[in-house]
């Protein structure tokens, strides 16, 4: 579904039932839409029009996540599971260009491959998770993939990162004390952890986003509710605000915030999509 920037639809496509599984939708430089499900990564124009198809050959049924690059190809994080007696998982990391053709591609080691940005020395960034442990495996890379540094940050189960401003990242994880943000600095051959901060919510950190003010908005998922935490660039927390259930949420050019979700009551067949706009009213 596509719509304008008042909530109208513009146009929407019908697709396969194999796309109800899809993981992650960018628009691409060219104005159009990327797509990746399960192993495969799906290209459409800016009117939803498939343009073309490609699979990942060493990608399970576990999600991929993608990322337009600089080049206008894309980086692919994936996991590949291993079945049986000997059942474990490697997370696997592969550059494609424009069209979706391989240019090279990475196992990287064991665990679950959770997400991946490029970075702006061009390298990549890619957060892991890991069943064994405490926190989760951060790696960082080099253009074509060859690992410079990597370490274990963050507190029980890891969710997502994103680059700070100044080189460094902000980790979300979340553990029985609740959720977390781990401010780390880049530099040399290390990590190195900056602030380390805790929220006592028994939420999941669904997703983290930087604001027009240089802080983060934070979404988190507890039970059938979903709160949006607002916090400064030292990870201060500045407001908080329940909200039903929603699945994204993106800041918008007026400071205010757009919110994705869909609700089961039977209402319009067997769920309806709602797309709301907040303002934020200052204090």
């Amino acid at each position: 579904i596509k719509t304008d920037a008042n909530g109208n639809v513009e146009w929407e496509k019908n697709k396969p039932d194999e796309w109800y599984h899809f993981k992650s939708v960018l628009q691409t430089s060219d104005g159009g839409y990327m797509f990746s499900f399960g192993d495969r990564l799906t290209k459409t124009d800016a009117a939803g029009d498939e343009e073309w198809q490609k699979a990942l050959p060493r990608v399970s049924w576990t999600d991929s996540v993608v990322r337009q690059t600089s080049d206008g190809g894309y980086i692919v994080l994936g996991t590949e599971v291993f079945w049986g007696s000997h059942g474990g998982a490697d997370a696997w990391l592969a550059k494609v260009d424009s069209s979706g053709n391989p240019e090279w591609e990475k196992t990287l080691g064991n665990g679950y491959g959770k997400t991946v940005q490029q970075t702006f020395d061009n390298g990549f960034i890619i957060l892991c998770g890991r069943t064994s442990i405490s926190g989760g495996w951060l790696l960082k890379t080099d253009w074509t993939g060859q690992q410079e540094r990597d370490g274990i940050f963050g507190h029980g189960a890891v969710s997502g990162i994103i680059q700070t401003s100044d080189g460094g990242f902000i980790l979300t994880s979340v553990d029985d004390n609740g959720t977390w943000l781990t401010k780390l600095g880049s530099a040399g051959h290390f990590f190195t952890v900056e602030w380390d901060s805790n929220y006592a919510h028994t939420r999941w950190p669904y997703s983290i986003r930087h604001t027009l003010d240089g802080g983060f908005i934070i979404l988190e998922h507890g039970g059938s509710s979903t709160s949006l935490m607002k916090v400064n660039s030292k990870g201060i927390s500045e407001w908080e605000a329940q909200l039903g259930d929603l699945g994204v949420v993106a800041q918008t050019s007026d400071g205010g915030y757009v919110a994705v979700r869909y609700t089961d009551d039977g209402t319009i067949g067997e769920s309806d999509i709602w797309l709301t706009k907040l303002k934020v009213t200052p204090t």
